[in-house]
């Protein structure tokens, strides 16, 4: 009974921690529009495209498409990367999440269909997919280059 609990505690724990988002964070003396920037374009030299560089909310959202690195994956599965600024008196800091986001593409729901009665399973709808999120190795590495690339 207890190996079984521990087990189970740790079975829970790896999972947990897989499914946690990729986090970094670094001090920059440059003012919030020169990090930007830099966030911008190292995001841009790993392949990311910039959603997003919004300097009145402090914010820049990048995304690469899975699909372009790795032939495995969903076609619509994609590293996302977000950088939030926060400017005290004298530096920037960066608070880098990065995670993936995708599409299970082998499950596949029933949907109703009106043959005769309401409520009768009838085909699988393909069309309906569960998004999952995770954080990939890429992701996780592409957080801590960014933060250590636009750091002092």
């Amino acid at each position: 009974m207890k190996i079984r609990t521990l087990l189970l505690i740790a079975g829970s724990s790896l999972t947990l921690v897989r499914c946690m988002p990729a986090t970094a964070r670094a001090v920059t003396a440059a003012n919030v529009p020169d990090a930007i920037t830099c966030t911008a374009s190292a995001l841009g030299s790993m392949g990311y495209e910039v959603l997003a560089a919004d300097e009145k909310n402090r914010l820049v959202q990048g995304q690469r498409l899975k699909h372009a690195t790795n032939p495995f994956s969903g076609a619509m599965d994609a590293d996302r990367i977000t950088v939030i600024l926060d400017r005290d008196e004298a530096q920037t800091t960066l608070r880098v999440i990065g995670e993936t986001v995708g599409t299970l593409t082998g499950v596949r729901f029933p949907s109703v269909t009106r043959r005769g009665r309401a409520g009768i399973p009838g085909e699988y709808d393909s069309g309906n997919r569960l998004v999952r999120k995770w954080t990939s190795r890429e992701v996780a590495a592409d957080t801590e280059e960014i933060a250590h690339a636009c750091s002092d």
